[in-house]
């Protein structure tokens, strides 16, 4: 399970173990799959980015 926070988390779960989690700078809005590992995020403040497993991969305002 892929999820976005208010407190400007994003975490990946499994049943009730969280896998990893990271940090970003604002609110989590959305969070989109894309092929493989990896998935869209988008935050609040316009910001958009891209990761693969826990690691990011792109990001832009």
């Amino acid at each position: 399970l892929l999820v976005g926070t208010e407190d400007y988390e994003i975490r990946v779960l499994k049943e009730d173990t969280v896998l990893w989690e990271t940090k970003e700078t604002g609110s989590v809005t959305s969070v989109i799959p894309l092929p493989g590992r990896q998935f869209a995020y988008v935050i609040g403040n316009g910001i958009v980015g891209i990761y693969e497993g826990g690691q990011r991969l792109w990001r832009i305002k």
